[in-house]
């Protein structure tokens, strides 16, 4: 894929269905613009910016648009189908624990204003930490490091470190990050101390940092008592009737309808399908 030409791409879709409701009277939705969208997706496959695509336009309920294109891979071999599945990718850290803090907030079980360290024992010992809000976490302005790359803690020279990851699974390797990657079960917690560590920039203005999101559905757990999977289930994707929204699609009796997300040549070396990229 092309990230800026997918990125253009986008923005030209959207500048165009954001307008069609005050464009086009009711009964004539589409006819014009569909050729339009039509044109740029047909566009973006002949160039190989993405092997198919799927576009639903919906409006306060009413589905105005729905329609698929090309394939899931570029051997066009299994066509762009409406039931397919796709990665959320970097989203799913938002979509999964944001709603459950929602919840926890409006239950009184979390206070938006209080310290987060109220909620995450191990930051009420550090100085940069201890005072920080979830409210700036979630607006991202504790000044939090954007980002920490985790890979690297198990890779050296382009191989997976055997102290960190197994190709099967074992007693003290019993959480799976893909096909044949099963995890220590203690390198959670060296990304829990990872992010203790981390600096804070003393200036509280927007500073992206999704290093937070990573420490929610423990977080989520520990105030609950439940299982954070559960919750999600229990509280959103069941009463929504959204059973495909949910990790691990693939264990779920859906591999034939998940789009590949992309080929990793750095970690797992696989067309990564079914698992968050």
């Amino acid at each position: 894929m092309i990230p800026r030409y997918t990125f253009i791409i986008f923005i030209i879709l959207f500048s165009i269905l954001s307008n069609l409701r005050s464009q086009f009277p009711e009964n004539h939705l589409f006819i014009g613009a569909s050729k339009k969208v039509d044109s740029i997706i047909t566009n973006g496959i002949v160039n190989e910016a993405f092997p198919g695509a799927q576009l639903l336009v919906a409006v306060k309920g009413e589905v105005l648009f729905h329609q698929t294109y090309g394939y899931h891979t570029y051997d066009s071999l299994l066509p762009v189908q409406k039931t397919d599945l796709y990665d959320l990718a970097s989203v799913t850290k938002i979509l999964g624990p944001l709603p459950l803090l929602m919840k926890l907030v409006e239950d009184g079980q979390l206070d938006l204003d209080e310290p987060f360290s109220k909620y995450w024992p191990s930051w009420r010992h550090k100085r940069d930490k201890k005072e920080l809000t979830l409210r700036q976490i979630l607006s991202h302005q504790a000044g939090l490091t954007p980002y920490i790359v985790f890979l690297n803690k198990v890779m050296k020279d382009g191989e997976l470190k055997s102290r960190y990851i197994s190709g099967m699974p074992g007693k003290p390797f019993q959480k799976q990050a893909y096909d044949g990657i099963w995890v220590r079960n203690t390198f959670e917690n060296k990304i829990f101390r990872e992010i203790n560590r981390s600096a804070v920039d003393t200036i509280k203005e927007y500073k992206y940092s999704g290093l937070a999101f990573l420490l929610f559905p423990e977080l989520i757990e520990k105030v609950t008592g439940n299982s954070y999977t559960y919750l999600l289930r229990r509280d959103f994707t069941f009463p929504l009737n959204i059973p495909s929204l949910g990790y691990l699609p693939a264990v779920k009796g859906f591999p034939n309808s998940i789009i590949p997300t992309e080929f990793d040549s750095l970690y797992r070396k696989d067309v990564v399908q079914g698992w968050v990229h």
